[in-house]
Parts: C-alpha cells; sequence; structure tokens
C-alpha cells in the first residue's frame, strides 16, 4: 500500500517540476540520440472478494495502445505538446532487427496481474481518495469483516522504444474484460502520459524521460506547463475488480420411528467449470472431521478443502449424520454443480429420499427422490441442498386383533371351569353336611 503511495506520488512530482522547463521548438528529424522508453512504470491491480472465499487462479491482462496527439494551437499557449504515443516521426525501436511494428511492441509492453490461492490478503474492502488540491488519488481501505482483498503491481515497459523530440507521448491503458461470469471488471480507461526533456549539455544534444504520470479518462487535453495542478482528470493508477463467489451447503435430517440417527451418509458434490488451480473451503463446523464405522460406512475423514488438479471438475465426497451439515465456501459465480446422495444405500436400507434447495433455485433440477441428484447449471447466490431420509415402521396390530376373539373364548371356557368347580364343591360340601346331621339324629 505504502509503494502505491509513493510510486503515484513520484510520478507526480517529477512531472510537476518537468512541467515547470520550456520546450524547444526543436524539428523532427534533429540530431538527438535517441532516448530509450523507461521501463520503471507501475500501475496497480486490486481484487476484493467475501472473507470466506479463496484467493481465485486468475490472471488480469491489459491493453496499452497509442493515444491521440494535441494539435498546438494559439488557444493551447501555457500547454505542453502532445504526441500520439507511435508517432511515426518521433517514436522508433530500440532494435533496428526487432520485427515487430511500433504497435505491436507497446501492445506488448504492458504485463499482466496474476492472483492464485497462496496469496496473503488483508481484511476490509478497497476504496480511492482524491486529494481536491492536486487531484492525487491515493488507496485507503475500510474495515469490513466480510471482505478482504489481495493486490499486484503490473509494469510497463516501454524499453523496446526510442523518442527523438521532445514532448509528452501519450498511452491509453485498460482492462481486457473476458467476461468471466464472477469476475467484476474495472472498465475504466487510463491515460498514460510519458514526459521527454531536452537535457542538453553544452557538448551534446541530449534526451531524457524525467516523468510519468497515469490520468483516469481517455484525455483529450494537454497538460499544463505552469507546474502547477492541471486541469487534466484525476490522476490514478489501479483497477479495483471483484471476486464474486457463493456458498453451498448441503445438510441431513432423518425421520421416522425406524431412522438411524448415528448412521452416516454418503453425499458427492461435484462442481464444473471452475478455474484450474481453484482451492475452496469446506466448512465442517456442523460436521465430523473423522468419523467411525457406522451403518453403511467405513471410518473415514471429510475434507476440509478441495482443489483443482487439472480441467475444470472439483469432486468431493462427505459423510453426514442426521442434523449435520458441511458448506463449501467461495465458488466462482456461474459454476455448475451437482449433489448426489447414494441412494442405492438409502433405498436398500428402506429409507425413501428428498431434498429441498433454498437460495438460488433458478434452473435447479431436483431429483432426489428417484435417484438421489439435485443440480443446478450455475450457481448465483448462497444456496441450502437439504436432504431429508424418511423410514417408518408399522407395528403388526393385526396379529394382535386375530388373537382377541381366542383369547375372549377361553377366558370364558376358564370361567365356566371355575363357575363349575365352585358350585360343584358347594354341592358337595352341603352333601356332606347333610349326611353328618343324620347321622346325629340317629343318635
Amino acid at each position: 500500500m505504502k509503494n502505491f503511495r509513493k510510486s503515484l506520488s513520484a510520478l507526480l512530482v517529477t512531472a510537476a517540476i518537468a512541467a515547470g522547463v520550456a520546450l524547444p521548438a526543436t524539428a523532427a528529424g534533429s540530431d538527438y540520440e535517441p532516448e530509450p522508453g523507461t521501463d520503471d512504470i507501475t500501475f496497480y491491480k486490486y481484487l476484493e472478494m467475501d472473507a470466506g472465499a479463496s484467493v481465485p487462479g486468475v490472471t488480469f491482462e491489459f491493453e496499452l495502445t497509442a493515444g491521440d496527439a494535441v494539435a498546438q494551437t494559439t488557444a493551447s499557449s501555457g500547454k505542453l505538446p502532445v504526441y500520439a504515443g507511435n508517432d511515426a516521426a518521433r517514436v522508433g525501436k530500440a532494435d533496428s532487427t526487432d520485427t515487430r511494428t511500433v504497435d505491436e511492441i507497446i501492445a506488448d509492453a504492458v504485463g499482466t496481474a496474476t492472483f492464485a490461492p497462496t496469496d496473503s490478503t488483508t481484511s476490509g474492502t478497497v476504496t480511492k481518495t482524491e486529494d481536491a488540491t492536486t487531484k492525487l488519488v491515493t488507496i485507503t481501505t475500510t474495515t469490513d469483516e466480510d471482505s478482504k482483498y489481495a493486490y499486484k503491481e503490473v509494469g510497463i515497459d516501454l524499453s523496446d522504444l526510442t523518442y527523438n523530440e521532445p514532448g509528452v507521448y501519450r498511452y491509453i491503458l485498460t482492462e481486457v474484460n473476458p467476461g468471466k461470469a464472477s469476475i467484476t471488471y474495472d472498465n475504466t480507461v487510463k491515460t498514460l502520459d510519458v514526459y521527454v526533456f531536452d537535457a542538453s549539455t553544452t557538448t551534446e544534444k541530449k534526451l531524457e524521460i524525467t516523468g510519468c504520470v497515469m490520468y483516469n479518462g481517455e484525455q483529450t487535453e494537454a497538460p499544463d506547463n505552469s507546474g502547477t495542478a492541471d486541469a487534466l482528470d484525476t490522476k490514478d493508477n489501479a483497477f479495483i475488480n471483484s471476486y464474486l463467489s457463493y456458498d453451498l451447503t448441503v445438510s441431513k435430517k432423518v425421520t421416522g420411528n425406524q431412522g438411524s440417527r448415528d448412521e452416516y451418509f454418503e453425499f458427492t458434490v461435484v462442481l464444473s467449470g471452475v478455474t484450474a488451480g481453484n482451492v475452496y473451503t469446506i466448512d465442517l463446523n456442523n460436521a465430523d472431521e473423522t468419523f467411525t464405522a457406522n451403518g453403511n460406512s467405513a471410518a473415514g475423514t471429510n475434507p476440509k478443502s478441495v482443489t483443482t488438479t487439472s480441467g475444470d471438475t472439483i469432486t468431493a465426497t462427505l459423510w453426514l449424520q442426521s442434523g449435520q451439515s458441511f458448506t463449501i465456501k467461495g465458488i466462482d459465480k456461474g459454476v455448475a454443480y451437482t449433489v448426489t446422495e447414494n441412494i442405492d444405500t438409502a433405498k436398500k436400507e428402506g429409507y425413501s429420499v428428498r431434498a429441498e434447495v433454498t437460495g438460488d433455485t433458478t434452473d435447479v433440477t431436483n431429483s432426489a427422490e428417484s435417484t438421489g441428484v439435485v443440480s443446478d447449471t450455475g450457481l448465483n447466490a448462497d444456496t441450502t441442498v437439504a436432504f431429508t431420509n424418511n423410514k417408518e415402521g408399522v407395528i403388526p396390530t393385526g396379529v394382535l386383533m386375530s388373537m382377541t376373539p381366542v383369547i375372549i373364548i377361553g377366558v370364558v371356557v376358564i370361567a365356566g371351569v371355575v363357575f363349575f368347580a365352585v358350585r360343584n364343591a358347594k354341592r358337595k360340601a352341603l352333601e356332606v353336611a347333610g349326611t353328618d346331621a343324620d347321622d346325629d339324629s340317629e343318635e
């Protein structure tokens, strides 16, 4: 960050000092020794993203072309002469054997910005602040726990060109926009002015590149030669891009009086259309990182991240119990996904399977009940795919009902036996009592 301020400030100060030096009106074709272009021009590329996302593997390209000359007129008094960056009479090749045209050399002069998952990041968002007096933009950051950014320095090397006249040579810098869905591109145009001044001594005619200034917008006016802040637009040498990403959550729930709440179920997630080398973090805060053999699963470990090694597809397999979930974070906007539960195992064990999708429901195909598969052709919001397995068992009440008449008959028979047994016992008791009474009377 400090390098950015120092670099841009130095360019501005150098140009401002140079602007106070009068330029001699030297005709084209003079005997100046051609001055090689500078290889020390730097601008910056910032990439903002969600705090939970990994830095994507992405390369940004830029296009540098010659700008237009600004004609000198009486009305332009007090202005520096501006020449096209490929002016045929004033701009040449440093190497006469170079087979490229001047325009091709200019196009090749700008570098690229390549980001990778291993890049360091800073928490917060990037903001441009303009000084009202100098029109110099500085980069500041705002606190934002939900965001972070990475940045790269990009060079412009004009050393394969030569300049043979004093003046300001103008170039136009833009970012190439290939239309990647997960990137918001910076479509601003930058104007780069290269200051070439007379540095002759008493013994030789000599040119010198004294500074460069980069402006916002495509400038059509010439800068002032007064040494004060000129009337052109904001001085700015930074492009800011955003990486758009979303989270995909998969959850598991088991219902029914026969459903196992401690059994693990297998899920496979396939992401298609990702950039090779991208790394995606998997949040296991609501799942087990390691698990033991249980039900239909062997002991294993759930991955905490996945990456592409080749091609544009990532596959991850994870296991969940009822009430658990995992989240794959920072998936590129527009990436297609397929989530599959191992339905063969689930159905073999008597489970019915269904899934509900919330978040991005556009272009979703939900075949969970028949195949265990839920898919989307392009992720465009944070999304949850919630799987529910149900297994019910019915108590065999019919068997109990069929035994009821038998039980009733048995009870009646037993009651009858008891009744007659008691009656017979009483009868015998009475008979015995009567016999004893007769014997007593005879005596």
